[in-house]
């Protein structure tokens, strides 16, 4: 482990979009390391307009500067008299590990001049050369996360692209509807606030045949409502969520599947969010984990999944929807019933990169 001081204080100070890059004679140069972590300090603030000013850390194999790639993103909205944190980890699906250079980069989400003074502590390790993606895993059929892919209209989310290769992004055209882009969520990580009946959708593709087998995993923090829906109609909507924390599956058809015990309080109460998974075989009651434990379950056997087109992030279609109230980091589907050795395996990946 080594640890440097990346940046002193320093007050920087810039207008709209452009960014402004750490001088070159100030970056790092590193061999040897795959992980970063970072500790970074907000001590002034200054927006631009309603937006953001956006720190991200990036990293290059030498002096080249189409060669950089930013490992990590943080949007800067408040000054926080806490410590940020934010890891950069070797094994981290579909991130982009420590190179040889490393640098900052700071810009404005919009039209506006800012400032920012900040300071920035960072340590290093050799990192773990046993790196897993949820692109490995087979029937692969979305995968959002919350550092990747997000499309904003100032703080709020316009699209959330599916990073699995399949094109299955989500979106919301109306604007009163739109979640809200958090850059300190689950494990200092950026996240995706539903609250206030917020929600995205696919109004094309619907993911999987109607009553085959599939799995959700999903990372996320807050309150109660549905936080996924496989399709978009008043009956047979197929959503997963939290009720009075607890974990159910309804049908929207009068069959519903809850899982005991009654009460998760980690689903509302833990500052450190939590994981679960979803696992249904194609009949039955499906089975069903929180944060690695599995859950006994009760209730009917799942339906089959009928209705319109396409799905939904943080609600469900019925008479009377169902928002998901809270945050949403990382939601996995694949088109069969993952097995427990890929489960086990996204559940670390997701302990290593979330905390939980």
């Amino acid at each position: 482990m080594r640890s440097l001081l990346m940046q002193d204080v320093i007050t920087i100070r810039g207008s709209g979009t452009t960014p402004v890059v750490q001088s070159e004679v100030d970056w790092l140069d590193l061999t040897a390391y795959g992980d970063a972590v970072f500790w970074i300090e907000i001590l002034e603030l200054t927006l631009p307009g309603s937006g953001f000013v956006s720190l991200s850390f990036e990293t290059a194999p030498a002096k080249q500067e189409s060669l950089f790639v930013a490992m990590e993103t943080m949007a800067l909205t408040a000054v926080s008299s806490k410590v940020q944190v934010r890891k950069v980890l070797m094994n981290a699906a579909g991130g982009v590990p420590l190179a040889r250079f490393l640098r900052w980069k700071l810009a404005g989400s919009v039209a506006g001049t800012w400032d920012v003074t900040f300071r920035v502590y960072v340590s290093f390790g050799e990192g773990n050369r046993n790196a897993f993606s949820p692109l490995a895993l087979p029937g692969l059929l979305l995968w959002l996360r919350a550092d990747q892919g997000v499309v904003l209209s100032g703080a709020n989310v316009t699209d959330w692209k599916d990073q699995s290769g399949n094109g299955n992004h989500v979106s919301q055209s109306v604007s009163g509807s739109r979640p809200v882009f958090a850059g300190n969520g689950v494990g200092g990580k950026p996240t995706i606030d539903f609250a206030g009946g917020k929600f995205l959708e696919n109004t094309v593709t619907s993911l999987g045949l109607a009553g085959s087998a599939y799995s959700v995993l999903l990372v996320a923090k807050g309150g109660n409502g549905s936080f996924f829906t496989l399709r978009r109609s008043l009956t047979y909507s197929a959503s997963m969520f939290f009720l009075s924390n607890t974990y159910v599956y309804s049908n929207s058809g009068g069959n519903n599947s809850v899982a005991t015990p009654s009460t998760l309080p980690t689903t509302e109460s833990s500052a450190l969010g939590f994981k679960s998974c979803h696992r249904y075989t194609g009949s039955g009651n499906p089975s069903v984990w929180l944060n690695a434990s599995a859950l006994s379950i009760s209730g009917l056997g799942q339906a089959t999944e009928t209705g319109t087109a396409g799905f939904q992030v943080g609600t469900n279609t019925q008479a009377v929807p169902e928002p998901w109230n809270g945050f949403i980091s990382e939601l996995i589907v694949v088109g069969n019933a993952i097995a427990d050795a890929d489960r086990l395996r996204v559940e670390a990946y997701q302990r290593d990169f979330y905390g939980i």
